[in-house]
């Protein structure tokens, strides 16, 4: 070889030499020099001369190898002499050394690795068939750098057209060929040592048979040569066919990395079929969701907001609140994967043009960094330029689509087909209809890949607020994306799979011959091409299956699928930077979470979200920076698919709630398909990823639990509201067709509390026993004429229906007008509740005013009890040592406050005025002089007397944990049970849970015992957890002198003295004048009754003076024997300085039973 410092030429002879009947090979492999014109001496009779300047030009791979007569190198020796790294010695070298410069000769069928079995020869240019012929492939070729050479045919030629580029050896070096340690699919080693270029090179090859050297084949198959280059020059080689049929293919440059910007999903393994089921199946979840959103979208105004808007008017701010913020956060997020896709392209291409800036990952977060902060320019100048951009965008998307589709019709060249691309062909949609899954690849792990492209159907509900007619807009829009969408889909999959093969090899001359080639048996055999040899053994590089650039390759010009892809993905990624603040915003202009208020803030005159939009650029640039987005991406589609889903179920909810408001304009929407839609998005979140499903559920569980426990001050009519009235509704009636039970009973009050926060302690003495358990009712009689009364009453009931929301309280209030307290009274008992939604028990404060107040109230008073009575209700009333009443420290509490307001105002004002006369250089000196007044005449803030502040701490004595203390019970008389079953629930709850229940009883002094042993059993049947149990056997006894003297002049002022009037007529004219007043002949009659009370008050002072509460039997007086103030007077005498008492009496009706 001669030695000019360029690339080495060389003659490359495979010898093929079948063994015996596909057995162990005795053939084999010689890299041999081509000396001269003329046939070697191996070569076979007929074997064709290699005559011209290439031929004598040839020499020796070793730099001083055989004369041109001939003379061969083994590839043993050859590697032999590479493993060494000992440089190939120049003939000049050898000569002066006075060695030969050829090694001898191998024999002539020496075994090498090259070695194949088969039958079958190649002789110029035509197959023969038959045992034991030789097959010598003729190659020359100049070696570049990183690059394969394939050849296959029948007896070709090549020569060199033009070499470029210069070798990297000096102009003296030589060149040492060595053969590479590995197979095909990996780099070549570099080359041994030596002063000058170094070159590689490795070989594998097909003899008859099809197979590579050690693979063998059956009797008759083509023989097939590839060579794998690589030489120390950066030239590129240009090789022409000279002879024979064979074309060379194109040399590929295999450092260069495959370009991933069409998507690492499954090209062919669905088939035609399953892909048209997998688009299909996605276009099921966009369908049904376009319909709900179309009907949530017509039923109404829309305003800005998108998915959170119309989640949260419609389902209510818990649903609404959760789903905004993750599907706001999805979108930021979703401007970077799209980014990240644009800059991996565009990164792709610089690798190929050899144009890396710094390195793969760096590259992506440099021109994501800059693609971002472009779209942000866009999208902050206004959504005129964002819609001007997308329109762009759009343009150059449908032209590329439509370059695919053009693609697929104009003839295809020889190499097309070589890589599986034929234009239409049945028999090719025939053979890729069915599925081909490899590497454990399914249906839903291909769907997961594919559905991401089907996600962006809310884009136009995400700019609703910048729509003129978003009710028509959305609809249309959406439906008609769905539809164009789902035909470009299937129409691409349809294509490809109707031109383009699943395994392709991209050689020419894989050609198929009838009787040869015995193992094609595919739809290329029917084109004129074999490419089993790959497919077999998966080592295609073209086809469905293995290529991903197969829309370039089919499209009529290639460069504009990857304007496409940019189209694409600056489309969807603009269209997310605009959606993500405008949702935020929508989000944060209700208020649902704290800490955001800044963000709803608009500027412009369309109220732009520029803080929105800095902020998602933020979060989209963390996530570029990263540039690992395959752990955030499923999280992100079942984002998305959560939204989906709610929208759905939004629209179901809705219908179903059956709420006249529910009235949308679009008709084309059912309730259940709407259903059916919920449920598979949320079938397919688990489906592309189960453990992001559960964490996109765990998120919006935890946002709508805290929405919840917010309880936002908002009122959007949602549906959910309209759905509980329906459930209540109907459960309501349900409830009304069944029969009272016993063991159903539960406690039903109607408080008389007037305005609730008048009596708040009252109120949370009754809630500790209705809570979670029965109804309560706050009754408020508003007296004074009708048409006054019904201004206070409309005015006053929503103020204070919040005012019991606010304080956490599970009670209704319920106003009524009217002259009189008992005619109110008479009317809530009557019309209060719905159903079996109504009181059973009227609860009542004591009336502690009652030595003041008018007797006509006080009549009032009592006769509402005996109404109560009369009307089948238990009655409890309650007192407390300071009472419940605080209107009066509110009303005074109110203006001191009001006054304290004035003051301050006013000194403000004092200050200010003093900053305006004083020069500027003076003015902090002014304010100091101004804040310090005050000081140097203290300042009083007159404050609540000590009655009242008493008065306002006992009003919150209910809302505290009463600690370890006693219920005392006093069941004196059987009225069904009421007395002791609401002490036991009481204990029950968490505030009581620590007292324990003592019961006392009246009894015999000489029958204690048994008396206690019998209400310990009867106790025990009715399940009542109690501590002690007192008989007291003196209860009969008469109280002390002292206690009847202080009735005695307590009831004096209510006293008729009838008695001293001198005829009877005068004294029955003042008892119809004064009926409520104590009468000489009622005193004495109920003297008994009298002393009876005045001695329970004795017994309750000795015994449960230290009781957290106290609840005895309500004594009860014949209706017209006993009158209103005698009964106070008795009340009065009863619960006198005590704890906390409450008197009950129930109906008589049992509330107890022993059965289960």
């Amino acid at each position: 070889m001669e030695k000019s410092g360029s690339a080495g030429r060389f003659h490359v002879d495979v010898v093929c030499e079948p063994g015996g009947g596909g057995g162990s090979s005795s053939s084999g492999a010689e890299l041999r020099h081509r000396g001269g014109p003329g046939p070697g001496p191996d070569d076979p009779p007929g074997y064709p001369e290699h005559r011209g300047p290439l031929a004598e030009e040839a020499r020796s791979v070793a730099g001083g190898g055989p004369p041109r007569g001939g003379g061969a190198f083994s590839p043993r020796q050859l590697r032999g002499r590479r493993r060494r790294g000992t440089p190939s010695p120049s003939p000049a070298a050898a000569a002066a050394a006075g060695t030969p410069s050829a090694s001898p000769p191998p024999p002539p069928a020496a075994a090498g690795r090259g070695a194949e079995r088969g039958h079958g020869a190649q002789r110029g240019g035509r197959l023969v068939a038959g045992r034991g012929a030789r097959a010598r492939l003729p190659l020359q070729h100049v070696l570049p750098e990183n690059l394969r050479a394939q050849h296959s045919g029948r007896g070709a030629q090549h020569r060199v057209l033009r070499e470029r580029g210069e070798p990297r050896g000096g102009a003296d070096g030589e060149a040492d060929l060595g053969r590479a340690a590995q197979r095909d699919g990996q780099g070549p080693p570099r080359g041994g040592p030596g002063p000058g270029a170094t070159g590689q090179w490795r070989e594998s090859w097909r003899c008859p048979g099809g197979g590579r050297g050690d693979q063998g084949g059956p009797q008759g198959a083509a023989g097939d040569r590839q060579v794998w280059l690589d030489q120390g020059g950066a030239g590129a080689l240009y090789a022409q066919h000279l002879g024979g049929d064979a074309v060379h293919p194109p040399l590929v440059d295999r450092g260069a990395r495959r370009n991933r910007t069409g998507g690492e999903g499954d090209n062919g393994s669905h088939g035609g079929g399953l892909t048209i089921a997998l688009v299909m199946l996605s276009v099921v979840v966009t369908t049904t969701t376009g319909l709900s959103l179309s009907a949530i979208c017509t039923n109404g105004r829309v305003r800005g907001g998108g998915a959170y808007y119309l989640i949260s008017r419609s389902l209510g701010p818990e649903f609404g609140g959760s789903i905004g913020l993750i599907f706001a956060f999805a979108n930021a997020v979703a401007v970077a994967m799209y980014v990240v896709g644009f800059s991996e392209t565009v990164r792709d291409l610089l690798v190929v043009n050899d144009a890396v800036m710094v390195d793969d990952s760096n590259d992506i977060r440099i021109i994501g960094t800059i693609t971002v902060l472009l779209l942000l320019g866009i999208t902050a100048a206004g959504m005129e330029w964002e819609a001007k951009a997308q329109v762009v965008l759009l343009i150059i998307l449908l032209i590329a689509i439509a370059n695919f589709f053009i693609g697929t019709v104009i003839p295809v060249s020889r190499q097309k087909q070589a890589q599986g691309f034929f234009n239409y062909k049945a028999s090719i949609f025939a053979e890729n209809f069915g599925p081909d899954f490899r590497d454990g690849e399914g249906f839903f792990s291909v769907f997961a890949i594919f559905f991401p492209a089907a996600t962006g159907i809310l884009a136009g509900a995400n700019i609703s607020g910048d729509l003129a007619d978003p009710q028509a807009a959305i609809p249309k829009g959406t439906m008609l994306a769905i539809l164009i969408t789902t035909i470009t889909y299937i129409g691409v999959a349809v294509c490809a799979a109707s031109c383009v093969l699943r395994d392709a090899s991209g050689n020419l001359n894989d050609t198929y011959v009838a009787g040869i080639s015995t193992n094609c048996t595919n739809a290329e055999c029917g084109l004129g091409f074999d490419f089993s040899s790959c497919s077999v053994d998966r080592t295609c590089k073209f086809g469905l299956m293995n290529n991903f650039q197969v829309m370039s390759m089919v499209s009529g010009f290639g460069p504009l699928i990857i304007a496409g892809i940019f189209s694409a993905t600056l489309s969807s990624a603009l269209a997310s930077l605009v959606s993500a603040p405008k949702v935020f915003q929508a989000l944060c202009k209700d208020n649902i979470y704290p800490g955001f208020e800044m963000f709803a803030t608009g500027y412009g005159k369309n109220n732009e979200p520029i803080r929105g939009y800095i902020l998602t650029f933020f979060i989209a640039l963390a996530f570029i920076l990263i540039a690992e987005l395959n752990t955030i991406a499923p999280i992100i589609s079942n984002f998305f698919l959560a939204s989906y889903a709610l929208i759905n179920f939004s629209c179901f909810h809705a219908s179903f709630a059956k709420s006249p408001g529910w009235r949308p304009a679009f008709r084309y929407y059912n309730m259940w398909v709407s259903l059916f839609g919920a449920v598979l998005c949320c079938a397919v979140m688990f489906v592309i990823n189960w453990w992001a499903a559960l964490i996109t559920y765990a998120i919006v569980l935890g946002l709508y639990i805290y929405v919840v426990y917010k309880k936002p001050d908002v009122n959007w009519g949602s549906s959910t509201q309209a759905l509980s009235y329906l459930n209540a509704l109907q459960d309501n009636l349900r409830l009304y067709g069944v029969e009272e039970h016993v063991k159903n009973f539960r406690p039903q009050c109607l408080v008389m509390t007037g305005a609730p926060p008048h009596r708040p302690a009252l109120i949370d003495l009754v809630h500790c026993f209705t809570k979670n358990v029965g109804l309560l009712i706050c009754g408020h009689v508003v007296l004074g004429p009708q048409r006054q009364a019904l201004k206070e009453l409309f005015a006053a009931q929503v103020k204070h229906q919040r005012w019991l929301l606010k304080e956490h309280k599970k009670a209704f209030y319920s106003p009524v007008c009217s002259h009189d307290l008992r005619e109110g009274v008479q009317v809530l008992l009557q019309a209060a509740g719905l159903g079996r939604m109504k009181p059973n028990i009227l609860v009542l404060g004591f009336k502690k005013d009652w030595r003041r107040a008018d007797g006509a109230a006080v009549e009032s008073y009592i006769h509402a009890i005996h109404d109560a009575f009369d009307l089948q209700f238990g009655v409890v009333v309650a007192r407390v040592r300071e009472g419940f009443d605080i209107s009066s420290a509110l009303q005074l509490q109110e203006e001191l406050l009001a006054q304290e307001m004035e003051r301050a105002a006013q000194e403000m004002a004092e200050v200010a005025v003093g900053m305006d006369m004083t020069p500027d250089l003076s003015v902090y000196q002014n304010i100091t002089d101004g804040d310090e007044k005050p000081a140097a005449s203290p300042r009083v803030v007159p404050s609540l007397n000590a009655a009242d502040q008493k008065l306002l701490d006992g009003s919150s004595q209910f809302q505290r944990r009463q600690g370890k203390g006693t219920v005392d019970v006093w069941w004196l008389f059987d009225d069904g049970g009421l007395t002791l079953l609401i002490p036991y629930i009481l204990t029950t709850k968490k505030k009581w849970g620590d007292c324990k229940i003592r019961v006392f009883i009246g009894g015999k002094i000489n029958r204690i015992d048994h008396e206690r042993r019998m209400m310990a059993t009867l106790l025990s049947k009715f399940r009542i957890d109690f501590s002690d149990i007192q008989v007291l056997g003196d209860i009969n006894s008469k109280p002390s002198a002292e206690s009847v003297k202080l009735f005695d002049e307590m009831v004096e002022p209510f006293r008729l003295h009838e008695g001293q009037k001198d005829d009877a007529a005068s004294a029955e004219r003042l008892r119809a004048q004064f009926p409520w007043k104590i009468s000489d002949a009622e005193l004495e009659t109920m003297r008994i009754k009298t002393l009876r009370q005045i001695r329970l008050n004795e017994l309750l002072q000795e015994h449960s003076r230290s009781a957290n509460l106290i609840v005895i039997s309500l004594p009860v007086a014949r209706k017209g024997s006993v009158s209103s103030l005698l009964y106070m007077a008795w009340l009065e005498a009863l619960t006198k300085n005590l704890p906390p008492t409450m008197l009950i009496r129930g109906n008589h009706q049992s509330v107890l039973t022993y059965y289960s």
